[in-house]
């Protein structure tokens, strides 16, 4: 089977669907955005507090 030049540039591709790649990406983005917001928040706590875990 030939596809013409004409053709090829109708054809769409699946650029447009969300893979498990896209999924997974986004959750471990999302996941060391919290880590990070925790790590931040208990840094200014400490800050702010003086106090230390022993």
């Amino acid at each position: 089977m030939n596809i013409a030049n004409e053709e090829l540039q109708t054809i769409i591709g699946g650029a447009t669907s969300i893979s498990g790649t896209l999924i997974n990406s986004v959750c471990k983005l999302v996941s060391t955005l919290l880590g990070l917001g925790r790590a931040v928040g208990s840094a200014i706590r400490t800050a702010q507090t003086g106090i230390k875990c022993k």
